[in-house]
């Protein structure tokens, strides 16, 4: 697998949902003082539990934190995905026929932090399209 994409939201001084792209022609981060270059390789850390790095209550931003928004999210999406997956000893199957991919045909992983964290994420998960029809509704 690859990383694809970065997402934040609410996080440190990326209050609105951002999107950073990972691509073949990406060799560096480049920018002004205070943009925001150590805040994605932070976020990654984070995201991956680099040793010696984990969430606090100072990542929240504190916009979004005083208009009562107490949660903050670092996502990462990957592509260049594996042929299958074993779900137990015998079963073999993908990710797309387990309904695991998101609209891009990706894999998304997304950690919640509240702002009064303790370093571990509240909530992980996968963002992922789901059946819609009528009868499987009630499966999620």
């Amino acid at each position: 697998m690859r990383l694809r994409k970065l997402k934040l939201k609410n996080f440190r001084g990326y209050r609105n949902p951002t999107e950073i792209i990972i691509d073949e022609s990406m060799t560096g981060i480049v920018g002004r003082n205070d943009f925001g270059k150590s805040t994605i390789l932070e976020a990654l850390a984070i995201f991956f539990e680099t040793e010696g790095m984990k969430a606090d209550k100072n990542d929240m931003n504190c916009f979004s934190l005083r208009e009562g928004d107490g949660r903050f999210e670092i996502a990462c999406e990957f592509d260049d995905l594996p042929d299958f997956i074993m779900i137990d000893d015998r079963v073999q199957t993908t990710l797309a026929s387990e309904h695991l991919l998101n609209e891009d045909g990706n894999f998304e992983i997304v950690k919640t932090f509240k702002a009064t964290t303790s370093g571990k994420p509240e909530q992980t998960c996968i963002r992922c399209i789901h059946p819609d029809e009528e009868p499987l509704r009630n499966l999620l």
